[in-house]
Parts: structure tokens; sequence; C-alpha cells
């Protein structure tokens, strides 16, 4: 017999506009983004319907990899994407957003141990 679970996996899913893509990795894991889209790109849990304006969306995976990528903690609010936009304006968008956790250590702790060891050095 064939056994198929299925699983919803939290790093790949849709934001609504007002919640917020709240990513974290474990302590020796940090946030590579894969992809990222905002707009209306399908009806679901966040579009109810199309009124004819299905499909539209703007990429903005450098925008969540800058915020995100290399991080062990990200919140970035839906919201603050309003101007990456290219649907009309009057419609609710929403944030498609795909992420895995990869070894490694947080930007901020390295940025935080390099400027000790620069202090230490000079010091």
């Amino acid at each position: 017999m064939l056994k198929c679970d299925v699983t919803v996996d939290d790093r790949d899913r849709d934001y609504c506009e007002w919640e917020s893509l709240n990513a974290t990795c474990s302590h020796d894991h940090v946030i590579i983004i894969r992809q990222a889209r905002y707009g209306r790109m399908r009806v679901g849990r966040c579009v109810g319907q199309s009124y004819g304006h299905i499909g539209c969306g703007s990429d903005v995976t450098d925008t969540l990899h800058s915020s995100c990528s290399g991080r062990q903690h990200c919140h970035v609010p839906v919201i603050s994407l309003y101007n990456h936009r290219s649907c009309p304006k009057d419609f609710t968008s929403y944030l498609h957003a795909a992420y895995d956790c990869r070894p490694g250590y947080d930007n901020d702790d390295f940025d935080s141990i390099v400027r000790v060891v620069v202090v230490v050095v000079v010091g």
C-alpha cells in the first residue's frame, strides 16, 4: 500500500496584507530567501475574488534577501512592500515567500565578532 503524507511547509507560503513574514531558523542555521513575489498572483486565502485583476505581481526576492538572508530571525510586515506593487492600488495584494534554513551563523553575530576582534587587535 502506498502512503502519502502531505505536510504544509511554513517556509513556502502566502502572507496576507495584514500579516508579517516571521522567519526563524535554529541557532546554527540562517535564512536563505529562495523567492518572493508581492501582488495578486491567484485567488486563495488572501485574495477572495479576482475582480479581473489576478496574475499581477512584482518580484521582491532581492528586497527580502537583503532584509532576511544570512540572519537567524527576520520580520517583514507585508504592508511594508506596498511601494513594490504592480497591481491596481485599490485591490488587496499579498506576499508569497519561500525560504530555507541552511547551516551558518547570523550575519549580525558575525559582525559583532569582527568588531570585537578588531577592538582587541587594535586595542
